[in-house]
């Protein structure tokens, strides 16, 4: 069921000059195994490509290179000792996998009151508490610290070695080539799908779930 016009959901495209675009920003991380093995089932893993990370970081009207370690030790908005910091920080916060029953404590604090007590209050606010703001506004510290250990897990997990740059996958054609193929893959299986159908309730009933339009 999906209560668009279209496929995609988030992930649905619109039409350009030559192509597509998502409507939304969208890439695959290293480490989203699964969703790779199904691209590769329905006959699409050949269009996925890994591309370099272009994360920068805007400071003092410069832009700088974010998306490897090196890249952060040559970081100069904040001195040197702190870099080392964050640098430690990341690196213990990539090793904490989500299978390791640490990461539930993460989910007790937020991310500004942890990282401020790790990074220090000078690489905090110049840096990853910078982002944070970026992101949430005024609600930056209410923000669990959980959120934040997931997206240095799940970026540094797409390096493919300890100093390489960060890799994202995209799909030649934007993501709409993953939704048709996976839609023709589910109709050729004997689903039926249904557009312009929103549910409004999924409830329990006698030998499953009962779903309401």
């Amino acid at each position: 069921w999906e209560r668009s016009d279209e496929f995609g959901g988030l992930a649905a495209a619109f039409e350009v000059p030559g192509g597509y675009l998502e409507k939304f920003y969208h890439h695959l991380f290293m480490s989203d195994r699964a969703i790779v093995s199904l691209a590769n089932e329905i006959g699409v893993g050949h269009t996925l490509r890994w591309l370099p990370s272009q994360n920068s970081y805007f400071s003092g009207g410069r832009i700088y290179s974010l998306a490897s370690p090196m890249d952060l030790l040559r970081l100069p908005v904040v001195p040197f000792v702190d870099r080392i910091r964050i640098g430690l920080v990341t690196l213990y916060l990539q090793h904490i996998p989500s299978i390791d029953e640490r990461w539930h404590a993460l989910e007790r604090v937020t991310a500004a009151e942890w990282l401020r007590k790790y990074l220090g209050e000078r690489a905090f606010e110049r840096t990853l508490g910078a982002q944070l703001r970026a992101k949430f506004g005024p609600r930056a510290d209410e923000i669990a610290m959980v959120w934040f250990w997931n997206k240095i897990y799940l970026r540094t997990q797409s390096r493919p070695g300890i100093f390489a740059k960060e890799r994202l996958g995209y799909f030649d054609g934007s993501f709409k080539v993953f939704t048709d193929a996976l839609v023709a893959a589910a109709r050729r299986e004997g689903a039926t799908l249904h557009l312009n159908a929103p549910i409004q309730s999924v409830d329990p009933a006698e030998g499953g779930r009962r779903f309401t339009l």
